[in-house]
């Protein structure tokens, strides 16, 4: 008989966390499960530690000769499961120990192709107020989205709900469906985005609630969280690569069909990533005071692609000289308006210009 629900966890270079991902699917409370672990060529320890887990036969251990990535990964690991539901966790993070037993029972309540439930963020670099805005960030939807809705894209191109892969529990056969769809492809930073776009456009229900909190997301530091105050062009290649691959999934959607309404959402959702990026090549601590200008100046009417990282490195890079003599002109002229009543009076008093 098949599992009730299998648990995806692409895994390269994790042995400072693993353990503890590990342990946490290990205490399961649902009974009628499996884990489906996938060595996504490391080079550490996690292999010797996936080994430790061996004998617990819920826990089956796939290993790739060398690291393809974590959507090839998990699209390796889609096509092993056998479970009816499919769950995912990063091997940085952990979940509750009921959290499959309730997801599964939730999902099956509410008899949906998507359960999305909450998460509590953990970080050492961030205050419990900062973890809290991003708990609000991936709240649910709350309620229950029927058919053309399921999309987690508006018609302006924001989100409706997060696109994270691991809050949520998702019926085997619609994740199957997806990833069978999907090409094979090294993308690096944007998985979750282009994954859970297809899945909401593929599903026909959706529930989300609060009510539980299942998921222990572990927001780290790096260079995506701010902590550095320049990034390199290297950097932000690694980033911005998944840009390229925006035109091969809209293409993708062209050719199954999906109806221009949808189609337009999808591009428009391209604006809200280039800002992102934008965001990280500058490492904003309030990205929103410069992404007006950014999009106005930068991107207006430009039906450019960048199909490079360095092409829009570059133009970052050229736009940051915009963006710093914006901000001189501005200082300056903010002077001036400040000193306009003493200038004028000492024009009056000793016939100068100031």
């Amino acid at each position: 008989m098949p599992p009730n629900v299998s648990v995806l966890i692409p895994i390269h270079n994790a042995e400072n966390t693993l353990k503890t991902a590990l342990d946490s699917l290990k205490a399961q409370t649902l009974p009628e499960i499996e884990f489906v672990c996938i060595n996504d060529g490391s080079t550490d320890r996690s292999a010797e530690i996936l080994q430790s887990y061996a004998q617990d036969p819920r826990f089956k251990i796939i290993s790739l000769p060398e690291n393809q990535g974590t959507f090839l990964a998990r699209k390796r690991a889609v096509e092993s499961a056998s479970g009816q539901y499919i769950m995912f966790l990063d091997a940085d993070d952990r979940f509750e120990p009921d959290a499959c037993e309730i997801a599964f029972r939730e999902i099956q309540r509410h008899n949906v192709q998507i359960y999305h439930f909450g998460t509590r963020v953990e970080s050492p670099n961030l205050s419990r107020r900062k973890c809290r805005e991003i708990e609000e960030s991936l709240r649910p939807h709350p309620g229950c989205l029927k058919g053309n809705d399921t999309f987690l894209l508006t018609g302006t191109g924001e989100y409706k709900y997060t696109h994270t892969l691991w809050n949520k529990i998702f019926s085997s056969a619609l994740c199957k469906e997806v990833y069978r769809i999907m090409p094979d492809a090294r993308i690096i930073c944007m998985e979750d985005f282009f994954t859970g776009v297809l899945l909401s456009l593929l599903a026909d229900s959706y529930y989300g609630s609060e009510r539980h909190c299942l998921y222990h997301y572990h927001f780290a530091g790096g260079i995506w969280s701010g902590t550095q105050t320049k990034i390199s062009p290297e950097q932000f290649a690694v980033y911005s690569h998944d840009l390229t691959y925006f035109p091969v999934l809209l293409d993708l959607l062209r050719q199954n069909g999906f109806d221009k309404k949808h189609i337009t959402s999808f591009r428009l959702s391209k604006g809200p990533l280039l800002a992102c990026c934008f965001q990280k090549f500058y490492l904003l601590d309030d990205p929103e005071t410069c992404r007006g200008i950014f999009q106005k100046e930068c991107f207006a009417n430009d039906e450019e692609q960048f199909h490079t990282a360095e092409a829009l490195y570059s133009r970052l890079a050229l736009y940051e000289i915009y963006l710093n003599n914006y901000k001189v002109s501005y200082s300056v002229r903010l002077g001036f308006f400040l000193t306009w009543i003493p200038r004028k009076l000492l024009s009056i008093l000793t016939g100068r210009k100031f």
